[in-house]
């Protein structure tokens, strides 16, 4: 047995840390190659191997007790995500397009939350697996953003920034800061706060670095706005103020990137205003380009033509395209999209369980007496609220641009895994 439990943790991590190959793995399918909306058999019986593994592991493995004190908070943390994925589920056997809908819940809803229920009950209680999650989780981004570079900079290193931040579908700029929006706190915590968990861990500062250069080179106006309100949001709850370090760090990356990648100011005054002028960087001219774009149009087509006629179930995962103006396979707003394609019932249902992360958060930063369980329950809290406020103009938690890719809702998964998972050291740290 003692073999055994250890087999499912490494197992486990060395999921995690697969997780970043996955749009990699997918892009080269059948169904990215010849139609970017086809699902033969063969591709679906690939990527719900994974799915089968986390099966297997959730049957087979021992479960062990959730600490008493955090016990209800948990099971109603978990019977909201259960409810979901259902719901999730039943709108993809209403979906307009069945066999689709039920590939992408398969292996974006189900693959998830069984990694959820295998880090949250089945790992059993120790510093050592809580160091081993965190690292993982942190290395996972890690190669998650190394492939992303490689496929923004694939045809060899070039200042057309323009050309390069979109790197090809689900690398592009919007899915990668997604991703790292997770654990991006971790990066603007005083070294102090977390002694012995993340500290001396390098791959956090590697994942800092390229996380910073990765939002900086992108030219994404969110993702400029997620990362400050990341930084306000970690000062404020857990360094309890501004880290003039950081704030220093952070100039020196954008000047290193500034003097290698010439007219990156330029390029970034532009993708705000439309000109490359300073003295067009006004409020007037922002909301000018912004109102112009293609974006609020399809949100309002989203309301006017799609969920007023499938408002409880939607009208299916990775559906949007039959109903986008653009034919896009998303909205570009995760809660427009949720409700498109799942409904207003699985719509409710998320915001039930954000509601329960928020009551399981604040039950364990006020109830644990130990810093490091602490601070790292509240920037991973931190880090799933960044996610959804980079998610109202970033996109979904599966990515169905012809490709199966859930990596945003594993690693949503995998936070509020980690999160239940410390309930169990109380008191060990």
């Amino acid at each position: 047995m003692k073999s055994i439990k250890y087999t499912v943790t490494n197992i486990i991590g060395l999921i995690i840390i697969c997780i970043s190959f996955i749009p990699l793995y997918n892009r080269y399918l059948t169904h990215q190659r010849d139609d970017r909306f086809d699902f033969s058999a063969q591709t679906l019986l690939l990527e719900y191997f994974l799915v089968i593994v986390l099966g297997l592991l959730l049957l087979i493995a021992k479960k062990y007790s959730i600490n008493k004190a955090f016990a209800a908070k948990i099971r109603f943390l978990t019977f909201s995500i259960i409810i979901y994925t259902l719901l999730t589920f039943v709108s993809a056997l209403l979906s307009q397009d069945v066999t689709r809908s039920l590939g992408l819940f398969a292996f974006g809803s189900i693959g998830p939350l069984l990694l959820y229920l295998i880090i949250s009950y089945k790992i059993p209680a120790s510093t050592k697996n809580l160091q081993y999650f965190v690292s993982v989780f942190i290395i996972s981004n890690v190669l998650y953003l190394l492939i992303a570079y490689l496929f923004a900079f694939r045809h060899g290193f070039t200042t057309d920034l323009l050309a390069t931040r979109t790197g090809k579908n689900i690398y592009g700029s919007n899915s990668v800061i997604g991703a790292i929006s997770f654990i991006l706190p971790l990066i603007f915590i005083n070294r102090r706060k977390l002694v012995s968990l993340v500290t001396k861990n390098i791959y956090l500062r590697l994942f800092g670095i390229m996380a910073v250069v990765w939002i900086i080179i992108s030219l994404s106006r969110w993702g400029y706005a997620t990362a400050m309100l990341t930084f306000l949001l970690t000062a404020y709850s857990i360094n309890k103020s501004l880290s003039l370090r950081n704030i220093v760090l952070v100039f020196v990356v954008f000047s290193i990137v500034a003097y290698i990648i010439p007219d990156v100011s330029e390029l970034i005054i532009f993708r705000f205003t439309g000109s490359s002028s300073l003295d067009s960087f006004t409020l007037v001219n922002i909301l000018d380009v912004t109102l112009g774009e293609g974006r609020l149009l399809r949100w309002e087509n989203a309301f006017d033509n799609v969920i007023g006629k499938n408002l409880l179930f939607g009208i299916g995962l990775g559906n949007n395209y039959l109903v986008d103006l653009l034919g896009n396979s998303d909205a570009h707003n995760l809660f427009i999209n949720m409700l498109i394609e799942q409904g207003l019932l699985a719509f409710m249902a998320i915001l039930l369980v954000l509601t329960a992360i928020y009551q399981l958060v604040k039950r364990i930063s006020k109830t644990t007496a130990n810093q490091n369980i602490k601070v790292l329950v509240l920037s991973l809290g931190i880090g799933i609220l960044i996610f959804h406020f980079w998610s109202i103009t970033g996109g979904t938690y599966i990515q169905a641009g012809g490709i199966i890719s859930a990596v945003k809702n594993y690693y949503f998964f995998i936070a509020m895994g980690i999160i239940a998972y410390t309930s169990k050291l109380e008191g060990q740290l």
